[in-house]
Parts: structure tokens; C-alpha cells; sequence
């Protein structure tokens, strides 16, 4: 059993961005590509943060994940894999033709999000649950600036 369940939900997960390229390219694009990699660091940020909220249950239960992998560094990867998520997407929405208010708004949408993030304590269930569900409201603002902007 792996460490990494995490890695293999944002694989599975992010899929969808392959198969759009496919449907209305009939091919993958490298800004589709660039975008799925993506997507699987924003998937292993939240899912993460998700873990953090039965870590103690897994422990008991021999379970693997990557909050038992990072314990107490946890939010430093988080982070990471937020900061990751941001620059692949940036990338990806520039690589054919730059819109600097959109970029300008993402990044601001990143650094809220990491002083956001920084409340968050990865030993209490409440707030695990509490930042995972934040990320509804991560998709719903890019969504909202790739849309409008």
C-alpha cells in the first residue's frame, strides 16, 4: 500500500481535462496537459487536507496516506502543492495568448488562499473539514475568472 492515495484521486480525478482536449481538439494539447498536471497538485492539496481530518483513524487502522506521510509538515506541503497547482494553471492559461488581469487575479486568488491557509490546524478535525470545503470556493473564483476574464 502506498503513501500517495492522494496522487492516485487527482490522477483519476483531473482526467476530465484530457478527455475535453480529445473531445473538441482530437488531441491533447499541450495547455491541457500542462492544466491536468495541475489539477492533480490542487487534488493533492485538498484531498490532504481532507486526510488530516481521520489521520488518527488510519494510524489505528495501519492505513497509508500522505497526512500520515507529512505529519506535523502538513501545511508546508499543502502550500506546495497549492503554489504548484497556481503555476501550472498560470501556464497553462498564458501559454497561447497572455491576459494580465486574469494572471493578476489568480495570483492574488493564490496568495489569499496561502495566508488563508495558514489558520488552518492540521490536529483538529473541525478545521481540516472546515479548509476542505474551501475549496469549493477555490474552484468556484477560478472558474469565475477564466469565465469573465
Amino acid at each position: 500500500m502506498t503513501y500517495w492515495p492522494q496522487l492516485g484521486l487527482g490522477i483519476i480525478f483531473s482526467w476530465g481535462v484530457l478527455i475535453v482536449s480529445m473531445q473538441f481538439n482530437e488531441k491533447l494539447l499541450t495547455d491541457f496537459i500542462i492544466l491536468y498536471i495541475g489539477c492533480i497538485f490542487w487534488t493533492l492539496a485538498y484531498d490532504t487536507i481532507y486526510a488530516y481530518q481521520d489521520a488518527a483513524d488510519d494510524i489505528k487502522l495501519k492505513l497509508k496516506s500522505t497526512a500520515i506521510l507529512f505529519e506535523k509538515n502538513g501545511k508546508i506541503f499543502v502550500m506546495l502543492f497549492y503554489i504548484m497547482f497556481s503555476i501550472f494553471l498560470l501556464l497553462s492559461i498564458n501559454l497561447y495568448y497572455f491576459n494580465e488581469i486574469r494572471s493578476i487575479i489568480l495570483i492574488l486568488v493564490l496568495i489569499g488562499l496561502l495566508l488563508y491557509i495558514r489558520k488552518w490546524d492540521i490536529n483538529s478535525e473541525s478545521s481540516s473539514n472546515k479548509f476542505f470545503k474551501f475549496n469549493n470556493f477555490i474552484g468556484l473564483g477560478i472558474f469565475t475568472t477564466l469565465v469573465f476574464f
